[in-house]
């Protein structure tokens, strides 16, 4: 017996792009595209424009356009991710020193998203720029009795393949972390 696996109060938001077929029991038991409906919404899409002062292609044009989401996502970073939205400080210095961290934070973050444009290809939601930052956050060390640093735990395949995006591997990490020994 084939399992059922949608009722019809569940498949009810696909009834206009599809013809749905129920049992008596009211489980979908086959379906049919709508082709007059889907052809009519392709119709209503509409045409967008995008005008430049410059002369470029239209692959060009697009791909400049594109990027302007990643400046979104980089202004909403500032507001969310690093709190820059409220100052939060008193003096003229403060804020300049703020604005400077701020400023090397999105550099970072900027890099990270470009240098992970190889790992979205393998899996887009795994490696996003906040997933990968508290990946390489779990990366720890400790200082022992007489001063030295190390690695606290071994480096998963997720940090190893972050890193390597950055020509970085474990000795490196602890090459890294044995400069702070003292």
């Amino acid at each position: 017996m084939a399992k059922r696996i949608a009722t019809e109060g569940e498949m009810k938001k696909y009834r206009k792009v599809f013809k749905l077929k129920y049992d008596q029991n009211r489980y979908l038991v086959a379906y049919q595209r709508n082709s007059r409906y889907i052809k009519e919404e392709i119709r209503n899409l509409g045409f967008f424009f995008i005008i430049t002062s410059e002369e470029m292609s239209a692959f060009k044009a697009m791909d400049i356009y594109r990027g302007r989401d990643n400046i979104e996502k980089m202004f909403r970073s500032l507001k969310s991710g690093i709190d820059f939205n409220k100052a939060r400080v008193h003096t003229t210095e403060s804020l300049k020193s703020k604005v400077f961290v701020t400023f090397i934070a999105m550099i970072v973050r900027n890099e990270l998203f470009q240098k992970a444009e190889e790992l979205k290809k393998k899996n887009r939601k795994a490696y996003t720029v906040p997933g990968m930052i508290s990946e390489l956050e779990n990366i720890e060390c400790t200082r022992n009795s007489v001063g030295r640093y190390r690695r606290k735990y071994a480096l998963t395949a997720k940090q190893k393949l972050i890193l390597k995006q950055f020509d970085m591997d474990e000795k490196y990490i602890d090459r890294s972390i044995g400069e702070f020994s003292y």
